[in-house]
């Protein structure tokens, strides 16, 4: 399996960059874009990359969050299919993050009628895409700071990506707000006797590195699961990679740009 990174926080030389996050993959018999950051950006990538859009399978969206899915608007006007697009239906809500003051941080109503026409699925724990790709949502607790049509968000509309390749687990994930120790012991019961290859996208860890038990517990844990690589960043936190890659082998941070063969 192929990777490379399409939009993410840091800036790279001669590529666009935003807050956000889009994977360019490529498996064995698919083409994938997870996720289209929040504007046109990740379209204008694609381009310096002679990715070529026609030839994209699945657009897949793993929550209803801007930075995600805001570039899917420039995407449809592009006059795609919108079924090549897959996402959880609830992620065509409302959200919001609040902490002293409501900040919207999904789509606006007019803009998620423009998106009427996508590709909506029910995962509730597993959902089979086709032999060997499966999208997966385990849920979490309650959010005290994030919102979804204005009640506390489980993310269970939020989904990853579960790719199997030399009868190995490969993981893309967005933000991982459930968690990552609660998806890791999902896809571990889902998937019996097989190893976790790979683990890619955000893990929503920027303030680990400033609890240093929880810290500990997290580095302890992915010893544990003894994954061979992964290639993190967006809200994983350069800090928390930084600290990760002393601990743990096998630690890389994305780059816009770059190919990781998988």
């Amino acid at each position: 399996m192929k990777i490379i990174p399409l939009i993410e926080n840091s800036r790279v030389n001669n590529y666009h960059s935003e807050r956000g996050l889009s994977l360019y993959i490529e498996t064995e018999n698919r083409k994938i874009i997870f996720d289209t950051g929040k504007s046109e950006k990740f379209l204008e990538n694609m381009k310096k990359l002679h990715i070529d859009i026609s030839e994209i399978d699945y657009f897949i969206i793993s929550h209803g969050h801007r930075d995600h899915m805001g570039g899917l608007l420039y995407l449809l006007e592009l006059g795609i299919d919108p079924q090549r697009v897959i996402l959880e239906g609830g992620a065509l809500n409302s959200f919001s993050f609040k902490l002293l003051f409501k900040k919207e941080i999904g789509l606006t109503k007019e803009e998620l009628k423009r998106l009427e026409g996508v590709r909506k699925v029910e995962v509730a724990g597993i959902y089979r895409l086709e032999e060997n790709m499966y999208l997966v949502s385990p849920g979490g607790e309650a959010s005290s700071l994030y919102y979804r049509n204005d009640k506390p968000d489980d993310f269970t509309h939020e989904i990853s990506l579960v790719v199997v390749e030399d009868d190995k687990l490969n993981i893309v994930v967005g933000c991982c707000h459930f968690g990552l120790e609660r998806l890791v012991e999902f896809v571990e019961k889902q998937f019996k006797d097989r190893e976790i290859n790979s683990i890619t996208g955000g893990l929503h860890t920027r303030s680990l590195s400033l609890n240093p038990i929880a810290t500990m517990k997290f580095i302890l844990f992915l010893k544990r699961s003894r994954v061979r690589g992964y290639y993190l960043g967006h809200c994983t936190g350069r800090g928390t990679i930084l600290l990760l890659k002393r601990f743990i082998d096998g630690v890389n941070r994305i780059s816009i740009g770059k190919k990781y063969d998988i």
